[in-house]
């Protein structure tokens, strides 16, 4: 595990739901140690990004195909690589955690390829940071 958290005092002072933020962040990392194979790599970093808070969960593994790429949020959808396996999950995760997000004004991306890596990133408006940058 590798955390990077940005040293700037601003990122990390945003006014969120901690509560349903931290469902968000468990799900991510929860999901990031289940589909790695044992002994792989998992990134998190936290850092500034414009006039986001940027919240980037790595993780080395499986990965999701291209074709299921734009699927993964949708509810109750399971990646082609994992249905039919013994890998638990009830397909709702980063759905939920899509819409937490975005009900806090931010917004999530997901890039991956497979049998390589999976990242998520979460971007969370920062009034803080937007205003360092004028």
């Amino acid at each position: 595990l590798t955390l990077d958290i940005s040293s700037d005092p601003l990122v990390t002072q945003i006014d969120i739901d901690s509560s349903r933020m931290t469902q968000v962040f468990s799900n991510l990392i929860t999901n990031a140690v289940r589909y790695s194979p044992e002994n792989a790599d998992i990134e998190i970093e936290i850092a500034g990004s414009g006039k986001f808070s940027k919240f980037r969960i790595y993780n080395a593994g499986s990965g999701v195909a291209a074709s299921d790429l734009d699927m993964v949020t949708r509810p109750y959808f399971r990646g082609s690589n994992v249905v039919g396996t013994p890998v638990a999950g009830s397909g709702i995760g980063l759905a939920l955690s899509t819409a937490i997000v975005e009900a806090h004004g931010g917004f999530m991306q997901i890039r991956s390829e497979q049998s390589e890596f999976f990242e998520a990133e979460v971007l969370l408006p920062n009034p803080a940071l937007a205003e360092t940058e004028n």
